[in-house]
């Protein structure tokens, strides 16, 4: 068992697919760090172009609605960096950061290119006769990834962490007095991004195509699984969206309540099960070799 793990990591640190996905997601980490930044002065200058292109000052009012509407449809990067009493926390931020969706766009795309290239490159075969229980073999793809999961989203912060602190200095504060709160919502997200990646596991095992397997995965990663939820509860008037793993990943936040941080921990382990097992099954049944 330690032996195919050690071999998957090995072929994982070969792959060079799995790096540019790692570099790019680093780029994109910065990219949206430097623009929460200063989004406020890029929206200055387009109002000030607008206004000197048009001859008037342009104006623009937002009002806010009393309740906020809560939607897991589409991508945002960028937190509410800048408030009224200045600049946010570094973990208020961050944990806001990682259920945007970005990560889980990359991690869909490192999964299926790993998982799919075992059986283009043969390696299954090679190592189908080195272990007495092929559920090894299942196991020993999805503990890597894991593993990479966890690196790049520590990678994620980081970069985040020294862009912010080389753009504001001093006034950024890490936020230790919201720290507890903050590792539970970190630790859950991590899990709940893990279990992620042992769905597209199990996904890429069954259909045996990359394509499918990235194209469920951004899909849900946009939050188009809305969509049926949201049929199902007009139809059956059942509310099915707090069971699902994408749901929990966009709405955990810093101020998520200790009853909901327990809900999507326990929907992260019931997926965990689920996945795995059907995975396991389904590769132990098929042939290999």
């Amino acid at each position: 068992m330690l032996n195919l793990i050690r071999m998957n990591t090995y072929r994982m640190l070969r792959t060079k697919s799995m790096l540019v996905v790692f570099l790019l997601l680093l780029l994109m980490s910065a990219f949206s760090t430097y623009m929460a930044v200063h989004v406020e002065e890029i929206e200055d200058q387009i109002q000030q172009e607008a206004a000197e292109s048009n001859g008037s000052p342009l104006k623009i009012e937002v009002t806010q609605a009393d309740e906020p509407i809560q939607s897991d449809f589409g991508i945002s990067t960028g937190g509410t960096l800048i408030q009224n009493e200045g600049i946010q926390d570094f973990l208020p931020y961050f944990c806001t950061e990682i259920s945007s969706g970005i990560l889980l766009i990359f991690f869909t795309i490192a999964a299926s290119l790993f998982i799919s290239a075992e059986d283009k490159s043969g390696f299954v075969k090679n190592i189908a006769g080195q272990t007495t229980h092929k559920c090894y073999i299942y196991i020993a793809k999805i503990v890597p990834l894991c593993f990479y999961c966890i690196f790049c989203m520590i990678g994620y912060g980081l970069v985040q962490f020294c862009v912010l602190k080389y753009e504001c200095g001093s006034e950024l504060k890490f936020g230790m007095d919201q720290f507890t709160t903050a590792v539970q919502v970190i630790g859950i997200q991590l899990f709940l991004h893990l279990v992620f990646i042992n769905g597209l596991g199990m996904l890429v095992t069954i259909c045996k195509s990359t394509a499918v397997s990235i194209t469920v995965g951004i899909l849900c990663a946009f939050g188009f699984g809305s969509f049926v939820t949201n049929i199902i509860n007009y139809v059956c008037y059942l509310k099915l969206d707090s069971w699902f793993v994408y749901h929990n990943i966009k709405f955990l936040g810093i101020h998520t309540q200790p009853a909901d941080l327990l809900h999507a921990l326990g929907v992260g382990i019931l997926f965990f099960i689920v996945y795995n097992l059907i995975g396991t099954v389904w590769f132990v049944k098929k042939d290999i070799v």
